[in-house]
């Protein structure tokens, strides 16, 4: 089974949103996708691709697999790290459909037979339309909900509008210092592992391994800081953060 199209697909979701996936389609007919997203960066990431994709044209899907390595301090930094990880994505997509089976098979299983869903808002920057936002994704069913906002009026509005019932997630996408995150997150009582009654904050896409000694000060038996990177990328990516995972961090 050989690679025959390596093509980049942009999908504008909002006027402040760009969603990049690529999709691989083998000489058999079977497509697999992958997300690259990277908002604002989408010509550089297609130029990066393009840059490369000739190469793999014609690579059995085994032979290309091995050479998608992301290298954290590469010089192609982000851009170069998402679009390989996109196209990691994409090859195992190929390769749960030519093992015919479900993806989350093909990774070993299920330890659960449902998800909870969650309602994950644009940023709007106006507390009113969070607040009905969030009164909307109520009326829907949703029981979790994911912030984008990084003034801590509106994620103080967002807290109450949820209610002691609806975890609320907060993705400040980078602004708030390690401080600033840990603040905020004892203001709202945030506690992890449950999520009945509690509040989950997603702090900013810190490097954990240079903030480990201020995150440790925070945690405390009453409450648990939530962590999380998004620069994480590949599976070796998240095998050398396994020693950051035994001292009781949690990715999502």
């Amino acid at each position: 089974m050989k690679i025959e199209c390596i093509e980049p697909l942009v999908l504008h979701v909002s006027e402040k949103t760009n969603w990049f996936f690529i999709r691989i389609t083998t000489d058999n007919g079977l497509t697999g996708v992958g997300e690259a997203s990277l908002n604002g960066w989408e010509q550089v990431q297609i130029a990066y691709l393009n840059s490369i994709a000739s190469r793999f044209i014609g690579m059995t899907i085994d032979e290309l697999m091995p050479q998608l390595r992301v290298f954290v301090h590469s010089p192609g930094g982000l851009v170069a790290s998402s679009v390989i990880s996109a196209l990691e994505q994409a090859i195992t997509d190929v390769r749960a459909k030519r093992a015919g089976v479900p993806l989350y098979k093909l990774l070993g299983g299920s330890a659960r037979a449902t998800l909870p869903a969650y309602a994950s808002l644009l940023r709007y920057g106006v507390e009113k339309a969070v607040v009905d936002k969030i009164h909307e994704a109520k009326s829907r069913g949703y029981r979790l909900i994911k912030l984008h906002e990084n003034n801590t009026a509106i994620v103080r509005a967002a807290s109450k509008a949820c209610g002691p019932d609806v975890p609320l997630m907060v993705d400040c996408s980078c602004p708030w210092t390690v401080d600033d995150s840990i603040a905020i997150a004892k203001e709202h009582g945030i506690v992890a592992g449950t999520y009945a009654g509690s509040r989950v904050l997603k702090a900013p896409e810190i490097n954990l391994t240079t903030h480990v000694d201020s995150i440790l000060g925070a945690v405390t038996p009453e409450t648990t800081i939530v962590f999380v990177t998004k620069r994480v990328m590949s599976r070796s990516d998240f095998y050398c953060h396994d020693s950051l995972l035994l001292m009781n961090y949690k990715y999502y």
